[in-house]
Formats: structure tokens, sequence, C-alpha cells
């Protein structure tokens, strides 16, 4: 009777125990799901830390801003946490034939970490009028970076585009990472990058 007693014991305790800790990483869990700020990847390896930011060298947020309002996109006065890690900054110029956006992602509010941009053009998509806005931006004062050679890189990769719907072309200039992609009425460049 003891003995049986003893297995019984020892089965409910057993049972409390895998309950206890099973509750308990059930509640954490959801703590940390709960906060807007933490992702939690599944089956991801991550491409870099969080520590390991790179920034746009030469860039700086506050004379980049100025730098977009002079050349008349209207900068939006708030700024917006992204991933509760990075500050978010909008910059845009609307017209009944074209939009261009350019968003502004910091993580110190000093530095720039990833500058992409947006041309929307609505009546016949120009690949000319496409280059000329984005030469705002290529002709940002980006260490390493020549205009000319971005800009170059952007004109060969527009008819690729054409011919590949849905493609991404990426290229790497010094130590920036430069992208671009979307169909002709709506183009795509991104300098720099963010986890």
């Amino acid at each position: 009777m003891n003995k049986r007693l003893n297995i019984t014991v020892i089965s409910l305790a057993a049972v409390t125990l895998v309950l206890i800790v099973g509750g308990l990483v059930y509640f954490f869990g959801f703590l940390i799901s709960a906060r807007g700020d933490v992702d939690i990847p599944l089956k991801i390896t991550p491409v870099t830390f969080l520590s390991e930011k790179s920034f746009i060298p030469g860039l700086n947020t506050d004379k980049t801003l100025a730098y977009l309002s002079n050349n008349n996109l209207a900068c939006l006065d708030k700024e917006e946490r992204y991933k509760g890690v990075y500050y978010h900054y909008a910059c845009e110029q609307v017209t009944p034939d074209y939009s261009m956006t350019v968003h502004v992602f910091s993580s110190d509010r000093k530095n720039i970490n990833l500058i992409d941009t947006n041309f929307a053009q609505s009546n016949k998509p120009s690949d000319e009028q496409t280059l000329n806005f984005l030469e705002i931006i290529t002709r940002l004062p980006i260490d390493g970076v020549k205009a000319d050679e971005l800009e170059a890189w952007i004109k060969s990769s527009l008819p690729e585009l054409d011919q590949h719907p849905g493609k991404i072309i990426e290229t790497r200039i010094d130590t920036l990472y430069v992208r671009i992609y979307g169909p002709s009425n709506d183009r795509s460049l991104e300098i720099g990058r963010i986890n």
C-alpha cells in the first residue's frame, strides 16, 4: 500500500511540476509577444544583430530632411517609430500626375540607416521622369558613392525591370546596399538597409 501511495504522490508531483513549468512558459511567452516592439522570429536566422546597425556614410538626418524640403518635398513634422527600433521620417510631393515619397529611417536620430524612395506616375510612365526625380536622392552627399555612377546603374536597371516584372535588382557600391524594383508606373529605390 505504501509503495502504491508513493508512486501516486510522485506521479502527482511530476504532473504538477510539468503544469507549473508549462504555465510559466505560456505566461512569459504571452508577456513577450504582447509587447509591440519585440519580434519573435520562428525558424528564421537573423541576418545581423541589432547592435550591428550600418549607417549610410556621410548622411545626417537633419541635413537630409532639410535637403529634401529644399527640393520641394513636404516633410512631416512628426517622427514615428518603426519596429520599435527605428525613427521614421516621411517627405512627399504629390501632384495629379505623380507622387514621390521618401522614407528616412534612423536608429539614433542622427545617422541614417535607410532611405526608401517611391516614385509613382498616374499617366504615361516615363523612365526619364523617374530618373529626374530619383536624381534628388542620388545627389545626396553619400561618402564613397559617385552620383553619376549611381544614376548610371539606375538607368541601366530600368529596362531589366520592364522585362522582368516583380524582379528586385540589387548592387553594392562600396559598403552601401542599393535596390530598385517596381513596375514603370511605381518605382522604388532603396539606399542602405535595416534589420
